[in-house]
C-alpha cells in the first residue's frame, strides 16, 4: 500500500493487529501500533480492541492495561480481553479484580473467569463463581458445562454434577455439547 501511495484508513489496522496476534508477534504488532498512533487512528473502537488484544494476547499484559486504562469508554469485549490476558499471564487475581469491576457482563465473561480459576488450581473458587453466575441473570452454556463438570469431578461434587446433567438434558444441550466438544478437541 505504501509503495503504491495508498493511505491506510481505520479499516486497515484492525486486521493487521489481529494478524500479529495470530502470529504471536509482539514486535511486529508494536510496529503496527506505532503507525496507528502516528496516523491518529487509536480513537476507533475496532483498533482499540485490536491493540488491547495484541498486547494481552502476546505477553504484553502491562502494555494492554496501560492502553485499557487510557480508554474513556470500555465495552464488554475489552474487559473480556483483559481478563483473558491476565489469565494467560498467570495473574488470575488481577483478572478476577477486573471481573468484579465490570459494569456489564456476558456469559463469555463468566466463562472466562470460571475457566481461569479452574485452570489455575482454584477449583473451589470456580464453583463459587459458577453458583454466583446461576444466581444472576445468566444461564450456563456449553462452554460453562465443559468447564465446570471436570471441576465437579475433581472436588467430588456429585450433586452439582447431577444437576448439570439434568440441566443439559432439560435445555437440550446434548447435541450442542457434542458439537462444542468436537470443535474444541
Amino acid at each position: 500500500m505504501k509503495r503504491r501511495g495508498i493511505w491506510p484508513d481505520d479499516f486497515t489496522f484492525a486486521p493487521l493487529l489481529k494478524a500479529c496476534v495470530n502470529l504471536e508477534d509482539l514486535k511486529l504488532g508494536q510496529g503496527v501500533h506505532k503507525h496507528v498512533l502516528a496516523l491518529g487512528f487509536e480513537r476507533f473502537g475496532s483498533i482499540r480492541i485490536g491493540v488491547v488484544e495484541l498486547y494481552s494476547g502476546c505477553g504484553g499484559i502491562n502494555d494492554a492495561k496501560k492502553v485499557f486504562d487510557e480508554m474513556p469508554q470500555r465495552d464488554v469485549i475489552l474487559w473480556n480481553l483483559m481478563i483473558k490476558g491476565y489469565s494467560q499471564s498467570g495473574n488470575v487475581d488481577m483478572g478476577l479484580g477486573l471481573f468484579r469491576q465490570m459494569g456489564e457482563r456476558t456469559v463469555v465473561s463468566w466463562n472466562l473467569m470460571i475457566s481461569s480459576l479452574a485452570q489455575n488450581g482454584r477449583e473451589k473458587e470456580a464453583l463459587v463463581l459458577f453458583h454466583e453466575m446461576r444466581n444472576s441473570e445468566f444461564e450456563p452454556d456449553e462452554a460453562t458445562v465443559v468447564t465446570v463438570l471436570p471441576v465437579c469431578t475433581q472436588l467430588g461434587e456429585l450433586d452439582l454434577g447431577r444437576w448439570i446433567h439434568s440441566y443439559v438434558k432439560a435445555e437440550g444441550l446434548y447435541s450442542n455439547l457434542f458439537e462444542f466438544e468436537k470443535k474444541t478437541a
